[in-house]
């Protein structure tokens, strides 16, 4: 099956994640299954490759973190958990106050703010571009807006400068594991 094949079959039938051959992420498959049925266009595989891609599936705090003041190094605040949620977010300032009640800490607490405030989000807000939409995640959608109004690649000023090449590339091989299918990758154009 092509990519857009693939793609078409994951936003269908939503499948779980199972991916046996990756043990780390497998753990918090029904947590995947979970945190999606919350919201309209997140898939399970999404969360797994978002997973994969900022934490390998460990629940930890970013390192060089100083434990005492939450900060690192340079004066940034660390991202938390299996998804890498920025610990000194202010919810306050978020239009949904209901996330000063989850506990960051908790995996399941974790993957669901992924998918509800940066996930979804992303997904509504270039609904025809999964890529840019894994970029937000990682970059914000107006630093996405930026890169695209200036012409410049989206994965620019991401992680690593391949952030949403990476998760769009995991979540494809995840989702074509998970339904049983093997993706052709030959006619795919980022």
């Amino acid at each position: 099956m092509t990519v857009q094949e693939i793609a078409a079959q994951g936003a269908a039938k939503r499948p779980p994640f199972n991916v046996s051959w990756h043990p780390s992420l497998m753990q918090y498959a029904a947590m995947y299954t979970e945190a999606a049925n919350l919201c309209k266009n997140v898939e399970p595989c999404m969360l797994a490759a978002i997973t994969n891609r900022e934490s390998g599936g460990r629940n930890v705090i970013q390192a060089g973190t100083n434990l005492t003041t939450m900060l690192l190094g340079d004066g940034s605040r660390p991202g938390v958990g299996v998804c890498q949620i920025t610990a000194g977010v202010d919810w306050t300032d978020l239009e949904h106050p209901k996330l000063q009640t989850f506990e960051l800490w908790d995996p399941l607490s974790n993957i669901t703010v992924a998918a509800r405030f940066f996930l979804q989000p992303g997904l509504e807000q270039f609904p025809n571009n999964h890529r840019a939409a894994f970029d937000a995640f990682n970059l914000g959608g107006g630093g996405v807006q930026q890169e695209i109004a200036r012409g410049i690649d989206r994965d620019t000023n991401t992680a690593g400068g391949n952030y949403g090449i990476t998760v769009f590339t995991d979540w494809i091989n995840f989702t074509a594991v998970s339904i049983g299918a093997n993706v052709d990758w030959t006619s795919f154009h980022s």
